[in-house]
């Protein structure tokens, strides 16, 4: 009995609802403004005719789709050909190269490593302790001895797990920013001290929107690589495990891609340069 009458009452409502309109495209002699109205609150009707693929969702700012295939592997055609703008990390077994596309930028981690190990299964500070790769970004180059809101950190571990952080009042915080990106292993997860592994790579897609650059801007950079070293706390999340950071140096010199400041400067025709190179107006 409880179904027929909420059934009745809904059917009713309805009902009232016909009656309104109906009244409305005669002429409200109230002005009440409904839609089209023109007087008092305006909303949008509902359109009965919308079907997917309209449009309503493509905004900057809202998820890109890869103009590339994301897959770690890096066997795009627009990848051919490209040489690695920068070596970092132990013993200089870490490549990094960028590809620039219609919406969004692209980077390519190539890493050597015989023995694949993380720490945790989370997103979170442990991904930082377990064999991952580092990416840093001043997007407006604008330097500063701490991080700001223009400066990124995307920290992305051989298991697929990641932290990304955004610069806020000195200090990284939380960024719920939207990128793409995926791990190709060359070798097996976690699988003990056998140093049969050959490494990774690494594929990530950041749209322009998503930190508000164009394509052609110039942008700082700094880098970093984590070796995971022991094994026997290997996905535990002991905060006792062994880890070795590595970075990039840029002529001699260490960057520190805690100090904004120190970040390499890239532009849209790969060069590199760092601040004191950099041509002053």
């Amino acid at each position: 009995m409880r179904k027929k009458l909420v059934a009745l009452t809904a059917m009713l409502s309805l009902s009232a609802v016909f009656a309104l309109t109906a009244c409305n495209e005669n002429g409200d002699p109230g002005g009440s403004g409904g839609a089209g109205g023109g007087q008092g609150d305006t909303y949008q009707d509902y359109n009965p005719e919308k079907q997917p693929g309209s449009g309503d969702f493509d905004f900057d700012g809202n998820y890109e789709n890869p103009e590339l295939t994301i897959d770690g592997l890096g066997n795009d055609e627009q990848w051919q050909g490209v040489e690695a703008f920068a070596t970092f990390g132990k013993n200089g077994n870490a490549n990094v190269k960028i590809y620039r596309g219609t919406s969004a930028l692209f980077f390519l981690f190539e890493v050597k490593d015989n023995v694949l190990l993380t720490q945790g299964v989370t997103n979170d500070d442990a991904v930082t302790r377990g064999d991952s790769i580092e990416l840093y970004l001043d997007t407006l180059t604008d330097g500063g001895r701490t991080p700001q809101s223009d400066d990124y950190q995307i920290n992305l571990g051989i298991h697929g797990k990641t932290r990304i952080m955004q610069g806020a009042g000195g200090q990284w915080g939380s960024w719920n920013g939207l990128i793409d990106y995926e791990v190709a292993l060359n070798g097996t997860l976690n699988d003990g001290e056998e140093t049969n592994d050959t490494g990774y790579s690494v594929e990530v897609m950041i749209p322009y929107a998503q930190i508000m650059i164009e394509k052609d801007d110039t942008i700082g950079i700094a880098l970093g690589q984590v070796d995971k070293i022991r094994v026997e706390d290997a996905a535990t999340g002991s905060e006792s495990a062994s880890w070795n950071w590595y970075g990039w140096s840029y002529n001699g010199t260490a960057i520190n891609p805690q100090v904004p400041d120190q970040y390499i400067l890239l532009d849209k025709d790969g060069n590199l340069m760092s601040r004191d190179e950099q041509e002053k107006a």
